[in-house]
């Protein structure tokens, strides 16, 4: 293969998920927890994976590899940036907000695609995406000692914790094979995501099948307009606006245009 193939081949398998015109007329917001981070991301002036690796207690609990989270419905973000209301030592929360415009290359959130294939796999199927349970399979088998790292697979029918070898679960009927946990469905749309990151022809196609895009992974750092604070003792309406907000919250920093 020649070079210049080789670089064509590169970039079609980089290619960019530029945002869609609605998601760029829309305001977005981050959570974040911990003053440390909001000073950090304050003082640079842009958000980036490595800020919030912290807030995780396990690796795989992590966020994926290069992306940040993003979400319009403010509500979440609140939630994201309560996160640690427990820890005397940070009483305050921050949300970052986002113009539309300024994404470049965004992905569904893994929050969503999870959801989506608890749905599918558990009395949902879409007729005509029999790609999808292929394509989950694979990832199911490839990444067996990730997604079962102490070989335990909740079985439904028995109600029971069963132990059982990749051998087993290759074996096993659809009811048996798909039937997972939540938490398994999370790990399993991280993988799926990541695989799907080099095909965007297969990003395209599972975001076609979600019904809601309100949250969002953005690959690469984000530039933020502004930041408000407050205290995490307060308690929000599940519904408040963006307005409503700012009555509570503190402007701790805009950016200069």
């Amino acid at each position: 293969m020649s070079n210049i193939l080789k670089e064509f081949v590169k970039q079609v398998i980089l290619e960019d998920l530029p945002p869609t015109e609605t998601q760029k007329s829309k305001i977005w917001f981050h959570g974040c927890p911990k003053t440390e981070f909001a000073n950090s991301i304050i003082r640079d002036g842009f958000l980036e994976h490595n800020l919030q690796r912290s807030q995780y207690k396990s690796q795989i609990d992590e966020p994926r590899k290069g992306m940040v989270y993003i979400t319009d419905i403010l509500d979440v973000a609140i939630a994201y940036a309560t996160d640690d209301s427990g820890d005397p030592t940070e009483p305050t929360g921050y949300i970052f907000i986002i113009r539309g415009k300024d994404l470049e290359d965004v992905e569904p959130d893994e929050d969503n695609i999870s959801s989506f294939l608890w749905n599918f796999f558990n009395g949902y199927p879409i007729p005509e995406q029999n790609w999808l349970e292929e394509d989950v399979r694979n990832i199911v088998l490839k990444y067996f000692d990730v997604i079962f790292p102490d070989k335990k697979i909740f079985n439904y029918s028995l109600r029971t914790d069963d132990f059982v070898n990749k051998e087993q679960l290759e074996n096993a009927n659809h009811h048996e094979f798909f039937r997972l946990t939540k938490y398994k469905y999370m790990v399993i749309a991280k993988l799926l995501l990541d695989e799907f990151s080099k095909n965007p022809g297969k990003m395209q196609e599972i975001i076609d099948l979600l019904k809601n895009d309100d949250r969002l992974a953005h690959r690469g750092k984000i530039y933020p307009i502004a930041c408000y604070s407050f205290s995490k003792s307060e308690r929000f309406d599940r519904h408040i606006t963006f307005e409503q907000f700012k009555n509570y919250a503190k402007l701790e920093w805009t950016k200069n245009e």
